[in-house]
């Protein structure tokens, strides 16, 4: 994991460490560590770990593939897991939250939550977010194409299933 992690992670993902919604990746490397202090480095297995962000059904169905954000945040929060490693943390798995748009206690259908997403009005169909087209590549360890889709995900623009977007797309 931390090799292909180095190579995937790029500095322009990396923004502060805290930011306005209240994320702090930070904050979960220093926990990762206090735990090894404390408790004997236990093996460690993040269960859950995502963005949740509003449900807007008026936007067109491509855009609402768009999730840059949800990248960046994984992207930050692995580049500190990555770090805790490197300072013996014993982290042995890593889970996104979650896999598919879900309904949840507190809020329904109202956020969204997964690297996929779910039309709840054309019978539940699935589609791959970009966030699940990046972590795809990055768990493939391909760098190239897990860059590619982030750059272009942050531009704002679609991303083809299977299509190799040249580095040269990327800036």
């Amino acid at each position: 994991m931390c090799e292909g992690l180095a190579r995937a992670i790029s500095p322009g993902m990396i923004f502060g460490d805290w930011d306005p919604k209240g994320h702090w990746p930070e904050g979960l490397e220093k926990v990762l560590v206090h735990m090894k202090k404390k408790y004997q480095n236990p093996k460690i297995y993040i269960t859950e770990n995502g963005l949740s962000t509003s449900r807007n059904d008026e936007l067109p169905f491509a855009d609402k593939l768009k999730d840059p954000e949800r990248i960046a945040y994984i992207v930050r929060h692995l580049y500190r897991i990555n770090k805790a490693i490197k300072k013996g943390v014993s982290v042995k798995g890593y889970f996104c939250w979650a896999m598919f748009d879900d309904f949840e206690w507190g809020k329904g259908f109202l956020d969204r939550f997964g690297l996929y997403h779910i039309d709840f009005t054309h019978n539940y169909r699935r589609t791959p977010k970009h966030s699940a087209k990046w972590f795809k590549a990055f768990l493939q360890s391909n760098v190239t194409r897990a860059r590619a889709i982030e750059i272009q995900a942050l531009r704002g623009g679609a991303v083809e299933e299977g299509a190799d977007l040249p580095l040269s797309t990327c800036g």
